[in-house]
């Protein structure tokens, strides 16, 4: 088996272990479902996949290191999800990589893809992404980079000032 298409299947559950014995596969896409738990590190084991759709299911939990090892992913959807955490570093390994959609999910951290010089389009809008982790993201090859909105959960203040005080705001901009 080569490539395993089974898109909007109503499947639920988690991705059964045996599925990650399949190391022949290209394309894998599992998209519009009900599969949810965590993506297991055995992932790391598809490493002839050029394709990876895992958008629009329940999945949740961190990203698994393991997924640099597909070092042949063209493609790779992991949007409207529940994916937490950070994006593992090991993804600056997918120098192939031309498609990465992210949004939709509870990230909190990106790597830099800078090294990703065939990336096309990057989508990580809709996580929990600070502005100092988008910004060590511009910059890149992507010739289309969506991050905004973004739900921010750092801390916020506020003062009430007298009509007539001078007030000096700063803000640091990069860019």
């Amino acid at each position: 088996v080569t490539q395993l298409n089974l898109r909007q299947n109503n499947l639920d559950g988690s991705l059964p272990s045996e599925l990650f014995n399949l190391t022949n596969l290209t394309f894998l896409h599992l998209r519009g479902n009900l599969l949810d738990g965590s993506i297991s590190p055995l992932i790391g084991n598809l490493t002839s996949l050029t394709f990876l759709g895992l958008n629009e299911n329940q999945f949740s939990g961190d990203l698994p290191t393991e997924l640099g090892n597909l070092t042949n992913l063209r493609e790779l959807y992991l949007q409207d999800n529940g994916f937490t955490g950070s994006a593992p570093a090991s993804m600056t390994s997918l120098v192939n990589l031309g498609y990465l959609f992210l949004f939709d999910n509870e990230l909190e951290g990106l790597p830099t893809f800078s090294a990703l010089t065939q990336l096309v389009e990057l989508r990580v809008q809709n996580n929990k992404l600070q502005f100092d982790v988008l910004e060590n993201n511009n910059g890149i090859a992507s010739n289309v980079y969506t991050y905004s909105p973004q739900t921010f959960s750092g801390s916020s203040s506020s003062r009430d000032e007298h009509e007539g005080t001078n007030v000096t705001l700063t803000a640091a901009i990069g860019g």
